[in-house]
């Protein structure tokens, strides 16, 4: 209907939702993948919906463990945020997508430095809204370089400041900080909050998600001595 519509904002909107849906929800990731060259395909040249498309398509390549292909999609998608006058978004975006990419390749460190420097940017336009979720991916990349008191302040400070509906940073901070309180020797405490991560993903279809919070729970359970517990 946007489309006959002549409402290019609109429908560059409903795309890029489609493509985060491709990526958020249960569709096999080749089938994702699909969905999304195909929306770069009607796009006719639409660089806002070429760029919505590419940071979903470039997290949906890093599954498949393609990084260089995913690292090029951040690149573009932050490039064409930026020549469009859309800093904010270039810098969220940009940031979220390149975090998400580095943690799955393994590079924590290049995902400290790209999650800092956008959840800087953001806070010093003040933006609220994406900053919840930076400071739960960058929590996650500090602790997977062992700088554990970082960490957790910012995985608490996301927590308390993303809305209670924001599932991905609900369960991200969640799980980053029962991981650091179970090295801290906090077993109950940190099992409690890695076992709430898991229930308040359950009952959606972000599968990805939800395996996470798994792994988290299973991380917290090893360290606890209870590896029996954990493989369940």
């Amino acid at each position: 209907h946007a489309r006959e519509a002549g409402d290019r904002r609109q429908e560059a909107t409903i795309l890029g939702h489609l493509a985060l849906s491709a990526l958020s929800g249960p569709m096999p990731v080749p089938e994702a993948v699909h969905r999304c060259e195909r929306i770069l395909e009607q796009a006719e040249g639409d660089r806002l919906i070429e760029a919505s498309t590419a940071r979903y398509l470039a997290s949906l390549e890093a599954r498949r463990a393609d990084f260089d292909k995913a690292r090029e999609l951040v690149a573009r998608a932050r490039e064409t945020y930026r020549e469009l006058g859309m800093r904010l978004t270039a810098e969220a975006a940009g940031a979220l997508a390149s975090g998400d990419v580095e943690l799955l390749a393994g590079d924590n460190a290049a995902a400290v430095r790209d999650l800092r420097a956008g959840y800087r940017a953001l806070a010093d336009m003040g933006e609220r809204g994406y900053l919840s979720t930076l400071a739960a991916l960058l929590a996650a990349a500090l602790y997977g370089q062992n700088v554990l008191d970082e960490a957790e302040e910012l995985a608490r400070r996301a927590q308390e400041d993303a809305a209670e509906d924001d599932i991905w940073t609900q369960v991200i901070s969640r799980g980053t900080r029962a991981k650091v309180l179970a090295l801290q020797e906090f077993p109950e405490k940190a099992e409690s909050l890695a076992r709430e991560a898991v229930l308040l993903v359950q009952e959606t279809d972000a599968l990805d998600l939800h395996g996470r919070a798994l792994l988290d729970l299973g991380e917290v359970l090893h360290g606890a001595g209870r590896s029996s517990d954990a493989a369940l």
